[in-house]
C-alpha cells in the first residue's frame, strides 16, 4: 500500500495510530534519523501528514514482513479466482504478471498457481481478491463528513 508510489501519509489524528501502522511510522522516523536525511527527504508537517520515499516504505515493509516466519508473500502474481467455503477463502488462484502494472498474457492454464492457506491478505490495489470471494464493495470514495473532513 505505502510503497506503490505514494509518499505521503495523512495522520489527521496522530494519537489514533496504533498497531502495524504505528510500527511503520516509527521505523520511517528511525530510518531518516539514522541517515540524517530529515531536512531533504522527510518531513512531519504541522497538519499531521508524514512524507517519505517509496523506496524507504518498501524497505521497511519488507523488514516487517520478513520478521513473520510463517508469512509467505507472493510478488509478481495477479489473483484470478478464489475458492470460498462457508464464507472463508480457502485457496487463491494466481497467474504471473508480465510487468509492474499487473498486465497478464492470455490465460495459459499451465501458468496458473494455486495457493492454500488459513489466512489471506488482499494487498491488491483495488480489493480484487475480496471481489472474487463475493464480498460486497463500493466503487468510489466516501463523502466528506464531520468525522472524515479529508474524504471526497
Amino acid at each position: 500500500m505505502l510503497s506503490n508510489g505514494l509518499s505521503i501519509l495523512d495522520l489527521a489524528s496522530p494519537d489514533s495510530v496504533s498497531g502495524i501502522l504505528k510500527e511503520f511510522v516509527c521505523r520511517v522516523l528511525d530510518y531518516y534519523r539514522a541517515h540524517d536525511d530529515q531536512a531533504a527527504l522527510f518531513a512531519i508537517k504541522q497538519s499531521g501528514s508524514i512524507t517519505f520515499e517509496p523506496k524507504v516504505a518498501r524497505r521497511i515493509w519488507s523488514e516487517i514482513l520478513a520478521s513473520s516466519p510463517n508469512l509467505q508473500v507472493r510478488y509478481g502474481m495477479v489473483a484470478s479466482a478464489c475458492k470460498v467455503l462457508n464464507g472463508k477463502i480457502m485457496e487463491v488462484q494466481c497467474m504471473p504478471a508480465l510487468d509492474a502494472l499487473g498486465n497478464c498474457s492470455a490465460l495459459d492454464e499451465s501458468q496458473l498457481k494455486t495457493f492454500a492457506g488459513r489466512l489471506f491478505i488482499d494487498a491488491t490495489y483495488e480489493g480484487d481478491l475480496l471481489a472474487f470471494a463475493g464480498c460486497e464493495y463500493a466503487i468510489g470514495r466516501e463523502p466528506r463528513t464531520r468525522l472524515e473532513p479529508h474524504a471526497g
